[in-house]
């Protein structure tokens, strides 16, 4: 029987967009990495609308933006299916950071 799809990603979490000065210095986007083992595992990204913003196949870098509003953090769903490979769903939720 195959193990399941391993998921790596270089951020869990966003930072939220909001909060004191941080507001006009912090970035509105975050860069995440996602890649299985093995390779080539297909990745669609949604946001928390159901909207998908991303879509892929592993390794691959997206940008996703932190913020869908003032204070109001983005959330997103991570989907990573390979035949033969359980699937794999991850959220990854945005938090505001006074």
């Amino acid at each position: 029987m195959r193990s399941k799809v391993i998921v790596s990603l270089a951020a869990v979490a966003l930072a939220g967009a909001a909060g004191g000065c941080a507001t006009i210095i912090a970035k509105s986007s975050q860069t995440i990495t996602v890649s299985s083992v093995p390779d080539g595992a297909a990745v669609s990204i949604a946001n928390a609308a159901g909207v998908a913003v991303h879509s892929g196949n592993t390794p691959m870098t997206v940008t996703l933006k932190k913020g869908r509003g003032y204070f109001k953090p983005e959330h997103y769903t991570v989907r990573i299916n390979k035949e033969g490979f359980q699937p794999h769903q991850l959220n990854i939720d945005g938090a505001i950071n006074g």
